[in-house]
């Protein structure tokens, strides 16, 4: 594999300094075959072009290439003449996103106009709620979280922090957040919670509409249902479904071993969750999935506490796994919790 160059990142800041620093990323639209590969490094318009990891796996994705296997598998001459041969096949333009810093590449879009600059998206948030957002900041991708409400301490279950996320891409990736979207902190875990009427709104009214309205008269109301589903939920068992899809998901990032530990089981207890799974799945009803006797919160905290040690992809689909995990749960026992 070719030199893979370290993302550039900064940390909680304070809006101002967020605004302040916050780079926009250099798009420039080209033909693919404008792009090839030496033995050295990758060439764009006859100067050397390094890239990241974010980089490499976008132009791995353009290409059809399965980026486990540009990554760890393929040898470089075989690599190199692999996306030489891919990049002549292709005909299509494309928008390259390098970092302003130093011109490396962090992402290749089809189209330019599908980058969303993120600092549209900072001076989107009204004046009154801008002392309460901490940014991070990671190449093309930025987070944010606005905090409502903070506890004291933080035990299974209780809400330590409350607030709103937005994240943007400027390598061409759909900015989301939410409203009503809320991450908790318990035991040091995250959580995040992601209605799919967000992507639909984000789509259909824009990114500014969107940012402002998640800080609209409503929101108090929200948190105090939030708060309440919060508590609800601790209440509630985890099902045999549950454990499965979440096994599976750790397994394909931290492989079978991995996904045991994460979620403290054997070996032996995970093939028996599997076989009870499996025949729930064939003969059960569907509206009585299997309970087992693990501490809904407890579960939750091993699934997301491991985000903190992965790659920003990884991270996003434990985060998205956390966050349906707990949407199913917040519906099972919305029937008892007051709106």
């Amino acid at each position: 594999m070719y030199d893979i160059l370290a993302r550039e990142e900064r940390k909680d800041l304070d809006y101002q300094t967020a605004l302040d620093y916050c780079p926009t990323m250099l798009t420039q639209e080209f033909a693919l075959d404008e792009l090839h590969a030496d033995e050295e490094q990758l060439i764009f318009n006859d100067k050397p072009l390094k890239a990241t990891y974010d980089g490499w796996t976008a132009l791995f994705k353009v290409l059809r290439i399965p980026p486990k296997y540009g990554f760890k598998v393929c040898p470089r001459d075989l690599l190199r003449a692999s996306i030489n041969r891919l990049i002549q096949e292709d005909k299509k333009t494309y928008c390259l996103v390098k970092r302003p810093t130093d011109d490396v590449l962090i992402g290749i879009t089809k189209k330019a106009k599908s980058v969303v600059k993120n600092k549209d998206i900072l001076e989107g948030i009204p004046h009154p709620n801008r002392d309460s957002v901490k940014v991070n900041f990671s190449d093309a991708y930025m987070d944010f979280l606005s905090l409502i409400d903070e506890g004291v301490e933080a035990r299974p279950g209780d809400v330590h922090k409350l607030g709103y996320y937005i994240n943007g891409f400027e390598d061409g990736r759909l900015p989301v957040g939410g409203v009503g979207l809320y991450r908790m902190v318990c035991l040091n875990a995250l959580y995040e919670w992601l209605p799919e009427s967000i992507f639909k709104f984000v789509r259909s009214q824009g990114l500014g509409l969107f940012v402002s309205q998640i800080f609209d008269d409503k929101r108090e109301q929200r948190i105090e249902y939030l708060q309440k589903t919060v508590r609800a939920v601790g209440e509630s068992p985890v099902y045999i479904h549950q454990f499965t899809k979440s096994w599976r998901t750790i397994s394909k990032i931290l492989g079978k071993i991995g996904a045991d530990e994460v979620l403290g089981v054997s070996e032996e207890e995970r093939d028996l969750y599997t076989s009870q799974y499996r025949a729930w799945k064939k003969d059960g009803d569907p509206n009585e999935p299997i309970p087992l006797e693990i501490p809904i919160y407890d579960f939750l905290n091993s699934v997301t506490e491991i985000e903190k040690t992965l790659l920003p992809r990884d991270r996003t689909a434990v985060r998205k796994l956390g966050g349906e995990l707990f949407q199913e749960m917040a519906e099972l026992v919305s029937v008892g919790v007051s709106k």
